[in-house]
């Protein structure tokens, strides 16, 4: 669709990654502000920025705008026993590697000139957890077999020493030349 606008269009890149074809989805936090004049600033999630360097940005003069186009939504499906589905909103930290995911994004074509092809990019939109039971598994059993591991420690047994031992101990210590020029 976009090669039929965009003249040359290249294909959206696929990446190796552990042996395995990825997709890469990006997102802009922040728009230029003179692309995008009308653009309103939304408040961003705490969960997101979690120490204020986003909201920095706001009260700053660089020009950037966090508008809606900037947005990402993080959610989890949940199914009803009537068989409903529901959204809720999540926090981003939720998600694990191995979970199963529904990613939804927005695919713009960047127009290039003479002398650089024109792109398809994949704008990152929402992310939303179907599935993270595996992964929750996996995170008990690790921290099961942590809690294993230290139970299973062996004690050291404290060894009682008589009143002779130690007195014979110190006796041979005094003994000893401390001193460098002996």
């Amino acid at each position: 669709m976009f090669a039929r606008a965009l003249n040359g269009l290249a294909c959206v890149e696929f990446k190796n990654v552990n042996n395995r074809r990825a997709v890469e989805l990006g997102n802009r936090m922040f728009t230029p502000r003179n692309q995008a004049p009308e653009m309103e600033w939304v408040d961003i999630d705490r969960q997101v920025d979690m120490h204020g360097a986003m909201h920095r940005v706001r009260n700053s003069d660089l020009g950037l705008v966090h508008g809606e186009e900037n947005v990402v939504l993080y959610g989890e499906e949940f199914t009803s026993e009537e068989g409903k589905k529901r959204t809720e909103t999540i926090n981003p930290q939720k998600f694990h590697v191995g979970d199963i995911i529904d990613v939804g994004f927005s695919m713009i074509g960047i127009e290039g000139n003479s002398k650089t092809i024109s792109k398809a990019k994949l704008l990152l939109r929402s992310v939303t957890l179907l599935d993270g039971r595996f992964t929750q598994e996996w995170i008990k059993a690790k921290a099961m077999a942590q809690v294993n591991v230290g139970t299973t420690r062996k004690q050291l047994k404290k060894r009682v020493f008589d009143d002779d031992e130690v007195e014979g101990t110190r006796k041979k210590f005094q003994m000893m030349s401390t001193s460098a020029d002996e």
